[in-house]
């Protein structure tokens, strides 16, 4: 057995395993996304992400999106390193990546998510809105839900202390 750690897009990989591959996972934790890949109120649509990629490059469009992640946005302390990081894709990455948000949903699955699973969101995320935490709280049976105020997108990055706490007592 083990637990299954998502964020954003890596949370709905961590649903899918959760739900197919449900004996083998002990614990799932889901931060910072959402049950469905197409956000009507994401920061701007998946069609301009796109667009704005082949215009600017996937660098410059790695750094204005990675400025969304956080509440100060390029002020923030874990901002260098996460656009940094995100500047690594070159543009069929971050095209894949795009047409994957576009075209996945989880919603009608996420009852079958079996194991015990904790629902991290910062409270000013502009990728992922209450909606989607709200549905993943209420639609996955045994779901814990912890709000982290005065972050965005990156929990894990804005509050690590708190973030590191808040796992690893739902892991315990």
């Amino acid at each position: 057995m083990y637990h299954l750690l998502g964020h954003s897009m890596g949370g709905m990989i961590a649903q899918e395993i959760a739900r197919r591959d449900f004996e083998r996972v002990d614990r799932l934790v889901l931060y910072a996304t959402g049950a469905i890949g197409v956000l009507p109120e994401r920061f701007e649509t998946i069609e301009e992400s796109k667009k704005r990629a082949a215009e600017d490059g996937p660098a410059a469009t790695a750094h204005r999106i990675a400025a969304t992640w956080f509440l100060d946005r390029e002020a923030a302390q874990g901002f260098e390193h996460c656009a940094a990081v995100a500047a690594q894709s070159k543009l069929a990455a971050t095209n894949a990546g795009l047409d994957a948000m576009y075209s996945w949903s989880g919603e009608q699955n996420l009852s079958q998510i079996r194991q015990e699973t904790l629902v991290l969101w910062g409270d000013r995320d502009r990728t992922y809105p209450w909606s989607q935490t709200h549905m993943l709280w209420q639609e996955i049976p045994k779901t814990s839900l912890a709000v982290v105020p005065g972050c965005a997108h990156a929990v894990h990055a804005e509050k690590p202390e708190l973030f590191q706490r808040l796992v690893s007592d739902f892991l315990e």
